[in-house]
């Protein structure tokens, strides 16, 4: 591993895709939303890469781009309380461009709530918060970076003489 960072382009890709989302209020103090997200990515050329060779990656799945996201609320605003309950879905991805190397799909879920203070003197618009993030506790890839650290811990164990 060097730790070079490199540029790939890609000749030809096909990326389409579908996105809707709803909100409704429930009462004054309750409300839901939700969205869902289809991608479709597709690779519609080879790939050059340079002195490694080309790669066959025609109909292959574009790296890191899940083809399904869904996000869904619960909100409740009254006063000075607060809280909301949401629950965020991403589809599996592929760590690389052939394919070769694909990472499950995960669920979160976060909770937030918290209290809005009254002014007092020089305290304005004060107010406490609680976050509770991913507290299905499972392990979720949270940051698009991730792919390419699974890759580079080697979850294969596959070994490169030339390294």
């Amino acid at each position: 591993m060097t730790g070079l960072t490199y540029y790939t382009q890609i000749p030809h890709l096909r990326m389409q895709g579908f996105n809707a989302e709803s909100g409704y209020s429930i009462t004054d103090t309750l409300k839901v939303y939700g969205s869902y997200t289809l991608t479709q990515a597709t690779l519609e050329s080879k790939l050059d890469g340079g002195s490694g060779g080309i790669y066959p990656t025609v109909g292959k799945t574009l790296f890191n781009t899940p083809r399904h996201l869904l996000d869904a609320s619960l909100n409740y605003d009254s006063g000075p309380v607060w809280a909301s309950l949401s629950a965020k879905y991403r589809g599996s991805i592929y760590g690389d461009y052939m394919n070769t190397e694909k990472v499950g799909g995960y669920t979160t879920l976060t909770l937030n709530a918290g209290y809005r203070f009254p002014d007092w003197h020089w305290l304005k618009k004060s107010f406490i918060k609680l976050n509770c993030s991913n507290i299905a506790n499972r392990r979720a890839f949270t940051n698009a970076n991730n792919a390419s650290a699974f890759l580079t811990a080697n979850p294969t164990g596959i070994k490169d003489d030339n390294a």
